[in-house]
């Protein structure tokens, strides 16, 4: 345990590991490639996915429980590696902090023997866009990086085989933020702030919001920070790195930003015309920012504006993301399954000119619906609702829209199809987890174009 005791304060010994995803499995395996006496504790039992797992480990001298978490394995621990999807709630999290045992993330476990510079992109949403986008960026350029995090892989799957000469793209959320020690990204990038997953943080937006601020709780004033000037809680963030923003609205003495229909960029002193907005394939106001914050984060490492504009030029999104599915006799069909906050919704509402027919709902998160109020008012024509919070929903949304009820996503989609008239637009932006109805947010959003494609 030499090598985990230098780099993470003394920590060392008996190691446990709460949480059997993926993470958890790329957790366990370093730890004991590290020498550690690792155990696995996983509440779940019966799904298929976590037996798989459960017996690698095992074949690999790893011991591992399932269907329980005994607090007798936090008695013998030294060190405490927790899941994202593990609350700070949770009976191990509280009986290791009870009994002084250090808890930390994934991540910040990787972060102990990362060699190489990471790029972390942080927010409410946009996330996964940014990241698939700037390294696409990168790729065009020369300048190949890995993608981790959230999406592609955990970073202590590869974290062993990187030198100080590769560069890692990270997709990080308020999850794995919440334990954080010595994580310390060379350029942080945090695109917004909006009400989400507040049922993780006792109804508390503040809390939210002060998870995600520790994306920058490490940085000095050799790092980075990118933040998005049109957020008024991203651009007050409390960093030592150097600040550089981005913006739609304003014209920045640095940082990037849209002028007279162009985006342009301003660093160290030099200013560049990246290309026109109307050449950008990537549609939608929320995805402005990405490419913004994208663009940033590119002229920083050095890529020349050639290389972004024709990334930008051909870069089209990723599933689920206000993707366009269908037109059936006029109407617009456009998956936004990964629409799973309250943001989300109203970024996907602004994004779209035409009528909307909305689909929505799911389990909450906790949220307060009223904010779509205003926007729904003026966008939507008839706000279809399913799933756990449909109630609190629809208590939100009635006296601004037509509310309609219904049971399932098929019955959604055929009661939208009859009610659209050419020139509408059909959008799935749920504002909700998907986890009443389907396995995940891909799970539904394969069902929803399925649905569209076989009306």
């Amino acid at each position: 345990m030499k090598e985990i005791t230098s780099v993470c304060n003394g920590i060392g010994g008996n190691v446990v590991v709460i949480g059997l995803g993926r993470s958890g499995l790329a957790a366990a395996r370093l730890l004991k490639k590290k020498g550690a006496r690792v155990k696995v504790s996983e509440v779940s039992q019966g799904n298929n996915e976590i037996g798989e797992r459960a017996k690698l480990l095992l074949d690999e001298g790893i011991e591992v429980e399932t269907g329980r978490h005994s607090l007798s394995l936090i008695d013998e621990a030294s060190l405490v590696v927790v899941s994202p999807g593990v609350p700070q709630q949770a009976a191990p999290i509280s009986h290791a902090r009870r009994r002084g045992v250090p808890v930390i993330s994934e991540l910040e476990l990787a972060a102990c023997f990362c060699r190489a510079p990471l790029i972390a992109i942080g927010g409410t949403n946009g996330k996964s866009t940014t990241v698939t986008l700037l390294v696409e960026i990168f790729k065009r350029a020369g300048k190949p990086a890995l993608i981790a995090g959230n999406i592609g892989y955990p970073l202590c799957d590869f974290v062993d085989e990187l030198t100080p000469f590769d560069l890692v793209v990270v997709e990080v959320s308020s999850f794995q933020l919440e334990t954080i020690k010595s994580f310390r990204p060379w350029i942080a990038i945090l695109l917004n702030i909006t009400p989400d997953h507040l049922d993780r943080y006792n109804n508390s937006f503040d809390n939210y919001t002060q998870a995600e601020l520790e994306l920058f709780r490490n940085q000095s004033a050799d790092d980075y920070a990118l933040l998005n000037d049109d957020d008024p809680l991203v651009r007050m963030a409390p960093t030592k790195a150097r600040v550089i923003k981005f913006s739609q609205r304003n014209e920045l003495s640095e940082g990037t930003f849209v002028k007279d229909g162009w985006v342009y960029s301003r660093f160290d002193g030099k200013e560049k015309a990246i290309l026109s907005c109307d050449e950008i394939k990537l549609h939608g106001v929320h995805n402005r920012e990405n490419v913004l914050a994208a663009v940033t984060a590119a002229i920083i490492y050095g890529v020349d504006s050639k290389d972004i504009g024709n990334v930008l030029r051909r870069f089209s999104g990723l599933e689920h993301r206000v993707e366009f599915v269908r037109e059936v006799a006029g109407v617009r069909f456009i998956n936004d399954s990964k629409g799973t906050n309250v943001g989300a919704v109203l970024k996907s509402l602004e994004s779209i000119s035409s009528p909307i027919i909305l689909i929505a709902g799911g389990r909450g998160k906790g949220a307060d619906f009223s904010c779509l109020t205003e926007l729904a008012a003026a966008k939507v024509k008839v706000a279809i609702l399913l799933g756990e919070a449909t109630d609190v929903m629809e208590k939100a949304l009635m006296e601004a829209v037509q509310v309609k009820r219904v049971d399932s996503l098929n019955e959604a989609v055929r009661l939208a199809h009859s009610l659209a008239n050419e020139g509408d637009t059909v959008l799935l932006s749920p504002g909700c987890s998907s986890l009443d109805m389907f396995a995940n947010f891909e799970e539904r959003g394969e069902a929803f174009k399925k649905m569209v494609r076989d009306l």
